[in-house]
């Protein structure tokens, strides 16, 4: 790796490890929301989405079974498969968080709040810790798998400016759908008479995938995935949070 691609892969965890802080920060200090509503949407995201849906994949796409190779074999089913069960388990993780952990919570920043906790997790997982990896890599450091090792080495070098302000324009975009998604599920269990907001969130947050899984098997090129969904992203918060107002 050259100099331009560590230099890249500093400055993009600095900007991710320390943006998700002053988000949450920020939003404490202007609304007074629990801490807790954070650490929520933090937990039920590596526990229904690192855990349970990354189970579930381990069998129906990294495994080698009739199931996984029919869903392999079709950009239709997997782009279905994808994409769904990414809405079932991060929104049906929301749901679980608002219901059981949050159920004293009912004030409209609580949403917001899970929100933050959610997308900023996530953030630290997908470029945070694979980052870190890659630099430590990069500097020497063994993971003990030269495979491993060899990969982390090919993918550091790929890592430009370009590359990092795509990086952080994605996930910008994945925090801003998954505040107005929290929005959509909160009023979901917390409003009388809301329950099909579940099922509309989990319709949108597959309908924000789905380019993301056409991508992957070169159907679409990156540009349309990103501007995909940061368009949706976008008019999903607006109306998450038009109807938190609404139902307050």
């Amino acid at each position: 790796m050259t100099s331009i691609n560590f230099i890249s892969i500093i400055v993009c965890l600095i900007v991710a490890v320390f943006g998700v802080l002053a988000l949450a920060i920020l939003y404490k200090v202007k609304t007074g929301v629990s801490i807790k509503t954070y650490l929520v949407g933090a937990l039920c995201f590596t526990v229904f989405v690192t855990v349970l849906e990354g189970l579930v994949h381990s069998v129906c796409i990294a495994g080698d079974n009739s199931l996984s190779r029919i869903i392999n074999g079709s950009v239709i089913l997997y782009m279905l498969y994808g994409a769904f069960m990414a809405g079932i388990f991060e929104e049906v993780g929301r749901w679980f968080g608002f219901r059981f952990l949050l159920r004293k919570h009912k004030d409209a920043s609580t949403a917001i709040g899970y929100g933050i906790g959610h997308g900023g997790i996530e953030v630290w997982l997908l470029v945070v810790a694979n980052y870190v990896l890659i630099l430590l890599v990069g500097l020497g450091v063994s993971l003990g798998d030269p495979t491993a090792d060899a990969m982390m080495l090919t993918a550091g070098a790929s890592i430009t400016p370009g590359v990092i302000c795509l990086v952080l324009f994605e996930r910008v975009a994945a925090v801003i759908l998954h505040i107005g998604l929290s929005c959509l599920v909160f009023t979901s269990v917390n409003r009388k008479g809301m329950k099909h907001y579940l099922p509309i969130a989990i319709f949108l947050h597959a309908i924000a995938d789905m380019p993301a899984a056409l991508f992957q098997k070169g159907m679409l090129p990156m540009w349309f995935t990103e501007a995909w969904i940061f368009v949706l992203a976008v008019a999903v918060c607006f109306y998450g949070l038009r109807l938190l107002r609404k139902t307050a």
